[in-house]
């Protein structure tokens, strides 16, 4: 084909899709790769599997992370993600958590290459693999008649520190050594704003202390969205378009794999292995209300300041990577409940230390915060006679969290169930609060605030004469 009708492949209104438009990439999709994903999300908290591809083909945030059942067709979905980068001239690179798991993803897109259908819009013409691949699609590197390519990468430090795509598709992440998973982090690169940069973290979740579960972690710290669908997304209805997967296979399954397999890696439940701090039935207690979807820098008010209520505000400080949390727990009410947050990220000290103030001042009552080192100077510049600077030693540091975790085992605090909430306690380990880990800065202010709620520290700071820093 000389390089005139080729040209009319690439007109705005056939493949090249960079305006958002969901409907327009449904039909190039099916068009050219034959191609449906469900549309419909089933369980509260969940996501259709073609709102994950689009949001992540459209580029609505850097970096996401796709958590889902084992079998719901995430590899056929970067599959059929890279095809379509592969047409806006996109470079994508493709890494498994083994090699053979790259090659999957890239056998999958050119199975999707290779069903050539005639559109139902007879004005569109039919795609073929001729038309835009230069060379073999499926090998481990495909390059394009418009210079871009893809690439599938064996699960090495080396291998993942090359090349420097727009956009980057992992697969199965959990079974991925966390130092490879890191090193590709770091490949994605553009200058062109009209080929943002985008990457997404696809796996199932089956290990506790894995690579997933730090990514988990990371995701809350960061303000990275975490996507989920299980196989209730994906199995036929006639109400939910693009479903695929026969009930009868769902049963066949659920009869041939263990109760905790199916619990872990088909309803998406935590995998427990004798390291997590919070069980189950503890986190159905713990969190009530509808679903949030909260994000790092906003202030979240779960209830308006009441004349008698007695409240406590606590804050957790940054310290270089770390969140600032500011939490106010309502305390004179069984359970006690969460009434207010915010996590905060790379503020300036004199706007944290003015946001603290001001949540006193709006929910009048008693405060602590973590004055362990930079606390101690924060600690000047706090107003209220009735805020207690607490000094986090290894001893006081696991009582802390001891009274913390018995309160929530006994159902005496109740939490909204805010994602970055539910996050925190579902992944967090023994090790992180009790051990060499890193604790999570929305426990630590939880569990500070507990030690006032609860009756075991007694306020006794005295008044600070400085003003209230407004913000």
């Amino acid at each position: 084909m000389d390089s005139t009708s080729n040209d009319e492949y690439w007109k705005p209104n056939n493949w090249d899709i960079r305006d958002g438009d969901q409907e327009k990439l449904k039909q190039v999709l099916k068009n050219a790769f034959g191609l449906t994903f469900p549309e419909c999300a089933c369980c509260d908290g969940h996501i259709s599997p073609f709102d994950a591809l689009t949001e992540a083909y459209f580029a609505q945030y850097p970096i996401i992370i796709w958590l889902a059942t084992r079998g719901s067709g995430k590899t056929v979905m970067l599959a059929a993600l890279a095809s379509l980068e592969a047409l806006a001239e996109y470079n994508c690179t493709v890494l498994g958590g083994s090699g053979e798991q790259s090659r999957r993803v890239h056998e999958s897109m050119a199975a999707a290459w290779r069903h050539e259908i005639q559109p139902e819009d007879p004005t569109q013409p039919v795609i073929t693999a001729e038309t835009f691949v230069d060379g073999d699609i499926g090998s481990w590197r495909t390059k394009m008649l418009r210079g871009n390519w893809i690439r599938a990468l064996t699960a090495s430090q080396r291998s993942a520190r090359g090349p420097h795509p727009h956009r980057l598709r992992l697969d199965e992440v959990d079974e991925m050594d966390e130092r490879i998973m890191d090193a590709a982090m770091g490949q994605t690169l553009t200058t062109d704003p009209t080929r943002p940069a985008q990457t997404v973290l696809a796996s199932t979740h089956q290990h506790e202390s894995g690579t997933m579960t730090t990514l988990l972690k990371r995701a809350v710290e960061r303000g990275w969205p975490v996507r989920r669908w299980c196989w209730r997304e994906v199995v036929e209805h006639d109400d939910n378009p693009g479903s695929w997967l026969p009930m009868s296979e769902v049963e066949r399954k659920r009869t041939e794999v263990s109760d905790s397999m199916w619990r872990v890696e088909y309803e998406l439940e935590t995998p427990v292995e004798g390291g997590s701090v919070f069980n189950e039935s503890m986190l159905r207690h713990l969190f009530a209300g509808r679903r949030l979807e909260d994000h790092i820098n906003e202030y979240y008010e779960l209830e308006k300041p009441k004349k008698d209520a007695d409240y406590v505000t606590a804050a957790d400080w940054a310290r270089k990577r770390d969140l600032t949390v500011i939490v106010t727990i309502r305390h004179d009410c069984t359970p006690a409940r969460l009434v207010a947050i915010e996590r905060r990220y790379r503020e300036p000290w004199p706007r944290l230390i003015g946001r603290f103030n001001t949540r006193l001042e709006r929910y009048p009552g008693k405060g602590i915060h973590d004055a362990t080192g930079l606390g101690d100077v924060v600690a000047h510049y706090i107003v209220g006679k009735k805020v207690e600077d607490f000094i986090i030693t290894g001893s006081n540091k696991n009582k802390m969290f001891i009274d913390y975790e018995t309160a929530v085992d006994k159902q005496e605090i109740v939490l909204p169930r805010m994602a970055s909430l539910m996050s925190v306690h579902r992944y967090v380990l023994k090790d992180d609060l009790y051990g060499k880990g890193h604790s999570p800065d929305e426990l630590v202010a939880l569990a500070l605030a507990w030690q006032i709620c609860s009756g075991r520290y007694h306020v006794k700071r005295g008044a600070m004469p400085h003003k209230i820093i407004r913000v």
